[in-house]
Order: structure tokens, then C-alpha cells, then sequence
């Protein structure tokens, strides 16, 4: 292979922590998503308890106006735009990036590039991060993406030019092929007899996508000209350089994970994740921090104080008790412990936030909701059936893992495309006996029944604005 990198292929394995002054004890947790919408997927107890395993979340295609909102997290949102003139239509795009109160970090939000990209400076006593979120959408023309490339090349030398020290990390959905290794994409003929000597140097790489688009040569330059290395199917890393872009239409590698160079040494594990909750599969990535990285006590110290976002707890005797049993429990008790015998200033506010931070989960009781909810988080309406499909169709996805087979089976398309035509079938027979009941309730005058089903769907996302004129 000409194009690969020999002090790459020397690397006897890149997911071992080498440097001495990085930790495997103290290590970052990374997640990118595209979500494909967040809000039918926010009340979903399991998908927000994985999400909660990590430590910095990059959100992609959240399709919503309104900023993004988990407890536990510092968030900075790009809202999505309106696919249509005069703010209609169903939004497109939209980023987050989701930090964890417990990181022990400072947190400063960055500008954004148009509807692409946003970045977030993370920094700790010895180290910086510079996160950068992306989402490139799949243009239908050469000079639209261009453009696009063009604006996130600058962006990035911006953001790079006011932390010159930070190490970068690019997560997101750039909709960018590269074929299946470095030979097959700098023998494509879309690079239309550009010099491309230069990217040489880019670390060797396997992928089961096998084709090549524009948006990939563009990622390349990109790549080549920052020196970045890319983690999907980058050797020892990614051996298995699964698809992250799964449909009935085929799959593909869309979805990428990018870093400086000095972070390689850093790297503990990266993966492509097993979540069937989208057409994307998330992106999962851990990476050491150093030996006093975690000592900072300062990650409320946001650069905008509105994405930090409360919800009122109302006191209850069942709040009460929940308190005093995290308060009684051993994990309470030892807590306790650890902030008496505590002998400098940075162990107390340490081990008070992570009091704090294990309290919430006694103080944060579900909102009230007039919607039926199952015990999943997940609505009533997503019954027995669509958990069953659901766990065939993950079942299925993770025995074509563990085969490590070129492509997916037939069966797996034939599940999720059930899978899809059951939730559609559920969710319009609910809004139907939603409707039933509301006529019932008006009809026999039920007054309590008829406004409980109607506060239930006028949630504020639902609402358009309202302008009310000084006459009125």
C-alpha cells in the first residue's frame, strides 16, 4: 500500500495508555450520536441511562428549535433551522454538546460555524481539549459542499488559532465515504488529477464501505492537511471498522471520530456502539486524562449560565425518604466520611459535588405528565410487541458482530423495516384513541378527563409563539 503510513503500522497497539504522565485510572468517556431527534427519545429510561455512562456527548440532528436538556450535564446547543421559509417545516440539523458535572472541568462555549459545527473548550490544570461538534449535511451539489468544507477549514484554524495548545477532538455525521482502505480512495477519479502526494501521510485504515463520494475527498484534505488521525478502522484501534450508517437503502461509514496526533497515545478503547434507536450507531471513544488532571474543581464555571438549565423538586414525603436512604446508604455514609476526614480544600469540594451529584438522583422525580408512561420511560403505546422487535433486531445486529461479517444479513433489514411499520402502525392507533377520548370526554361534559388530556399534548415544544397586541 504507497499511501500508508510505516511509523503507523509500527504501532504495536495505539488502545494501550504508553505515556507516563496519563492515567488509565483517570480516563474521559467520549459518545457522538446522531440521534436522529431527540425529543420522541428524551423520556426513553434506558437510552438516557446509557447516554449517562459518558462523559461528553456530541449530539447530531437533534431536530429541534428548543436547547437540548439532561440532567447531570453542562450543555451548549446549535437548535436546529426550519426546513422551510417562515420557520415551518420540520427542523433540520441541530448539534449539542453534552459535558458531565462530575468532569472537573472548566467548560467554555465557543462560536459556531453556521449550522455545521460548534466547539467547546474543555481544560484541565495540565491539559486542554478543543471539541469540535459537526454535522455536514448530504448536498446534493459539488458547490454547496465545498462550501460547507471550506467553512468548517476555516472554523477549525479560527478555534485553533485562540488555543493554540488544545488538542483537538472532531466528533460527528460528516456524510463523507472513503472507500475501503487508503489505495482505493487516492485511485478514485474524483480527486480529478489533484496532487495528492502530500496525504501521503495518513495513517492506514480499513473500512466494509466500500464506495467513495465528494464529501470524502473533502474529509481527506481535511485530514491530510491538519495531520489528524482518524480513528474509524485505523489498525489495533478499529480492527473491525464497522458500518455507522445503517438503512433499508445500505450502509455506510458516514460517521467519524478525528484527533491530533499527540492524543494517540492516549487512546484506551474506541468502538462503534450497539444502539438501535437510530439509523446511526453511536461512536465511542475513552482516552487517559493526566495524573492531576481531575484535581480542577471549577466545570460550574460556564461561559453562558443559560445552558445550565434546574428543575423544580417539590418536597414530598417520598422525596424525604429518598433522601434519607442515599443518606443512610454505604455509598452516603462513605461520602460523608471522605468530606469530614478531608485534609486540603480540593478533596471537600470534590467529594461534596459528587454528593450533590448522587443526591439529584433522590430529589429528581419524574415530571408530571398526563401521557400514559411505561416503566422504560418509553410511551404506553410502545408496548410488549415493539420491545420484543426491538431486542430481535439488536440481537440480530450483535450476532453479525460477533461473526465480524462483511455485511449485514438480509434478515436484519427485513426486522428493522418491521420494526419501523409496527411503531408507525402503535403510534396512530394511540393518537386515534387519544382523539376518541377527547370527544368522549367533551361530549359527556367530563370536564377533569377533557382538560387533562388536553395540558397532556400542549407541551411547550408543541406550542408555536404567540404574539398577543398591546390592544388586547
Amino acid at each position: 500500500m504507497p499511501y500508508e503510513n510505516p511509523a503507523a503500522l509500527r504501532i504495536t497497539s495505539p488502545g494501550l495508555c504508553r505515556d507516563a504522565t496519563f492515567s488509565s485510572k483517570h480516563a474521559l468517556h467520549l459518545l457522538s450520536w446522531n440521534i436522529a431527534g431527540w425529543s420522541a427519545k428524551q423520556k426513553n429510561l434506558d437510552l438516557i441511562a446509557h447516554l449517562n455512562k459518558s462523559d461528553i456527548i456530541f449530539v447530531q440532528e437533534m431536530w429541534s428549535t428548543q436547547n437540548l436538556t439532561l440532567d447531570g450535564f453542562s450543555i451548549t446547543c446549535l437548535p436546529a433551522t426550519p426546513s422551510l421559509p417562515k420557520s415551518k417545516g420540520r427542523p433540520k440539523g441541530g448539534l449539542a454538546l453534552l459535558i458531565s458535572t462530575s468532569t472537573s472541568a472548566r467548560i467554555k462555549s465557543l462560536s459556531s460555524c453556521n449550522n455545521i459545527a460548534m466547539g467547546v473548550l474543555l481544560s484541565y490544570n495540565t491539559i486542554s481539549f478543543l471539541l469540535i461538534n459537526v454535522y455536514i449535511p448530504p448536498y446534493s451539489s459539488r458547490v454547496l459542499t465545498d462550501q460547507a468544507w471550506e467553512d468548517l477549514d476555516r472554523y477549525i484554524t479560527d478555534l485553533e488559532a485562540q488555543s493554540p495548545r488544545a488538542l483537538l477532538i472532531i466528533m460527528g455525521d460528516f456524510n463523507a465515504r472513503i472507500g475501503p482502505n487508503n489505495d482505493a480512495l487516492f485511485a478514485s477519479n474524483l480527486w480529478g488529477g489533484e496532487v495528492i502526494d502530500h496525504y501521503s501521510s495518513i495513517y492506514g485504515r480499513i473500512s466494509k464501505d466500500s464506495r467513495i463520494n465528494y464529501g470524502g475527498i473533502c474529509l481527506t484534505r481535511l485530514i491530510g492537511s491538519r495531520n489528524l488521525i482518524m480513528l474509524n478502522g485505523l489498525n489495533q484501534v478499529d480492527p473491525c471498522a464497522e458500518y455507522t450508517y445503517i438503512s433499508g437503502q445500505g450502509s455506510s461509514v458516514i460517521d467519524y471520530a478525528l484527533i491530533s496526533q499527540h492524543l494517540l497515545k492516549t487512546i484506551l478503547k474506541f468502538t462503534v456502539g450497539n444502539r438501535q434507536d437510530s439509523d446511526h450507531l453511536p461512536l465511542t471513544l475513552s482516552i487517559c486524562l493526566p495524573e492531576r488532571g481531575r484535581l480542577t474543581f471549577a466545570h460550574n464555571q460556564m461561559a453562558n449560565p443559560l445552558h445550565y438549565t434546574h428543575k423544580r423538586t417539590f418536597w414530598s414525603p417520598l422525596v424525604a425518604s429518598n433522601v434519607a436512604l442515599f443518606l443512610t446508604s454505604p455509598s452516603g455514609l462513605a461520602i460523608k466520611e471522605k468530606i469530614t476526614n478531608a485534609t486540603n480544600p480540593f478533596s471537600v469540594l470534590t467529594d461534596y459535588d459528587t454528593l450533590i451529584s448522587k443526591l439529584k438522583m433522590s430529589l429528581m422525580l419524574p415530571s408530571p405528565s398526563h401521557r400514559a408512561i411505561n416503566r422504560t420511560g418509553l410511551p404506553r403505546w410502545f408496548d410488549k410487541d415493539c420491545l420484543d422487535v426491538k431486542r430481535q433486531l439488536r440481537q440480530t445486529y450483535l450476532h453479525y458482530r460477533l461473526q465480524n461479517a462483511n455485511t449485514l444479513p438480509p434478515e436484519y433489514f427485513i426486522i428493522k423495516k418491521k420494526y419501523k411499520s409496527m411503531i408507525v402502525t402503535k403510534k396512530r392507533q394511540a393518537v386515534h384513541e387519544g382523539w376518541k377520548a377527547l370527544i368522549h370526554a367533551s361530549r359527556t361534559k367530563n370536564s377533569k378527563s377533557f382538560w387533562e388530556l388536553v395540558s397532556g399534548s400542549m407541551r411547550p415544544s408543541n406550542l408555536a409563539p404567540c404574539h398577543i397586541s398591546s390592544h388586547t
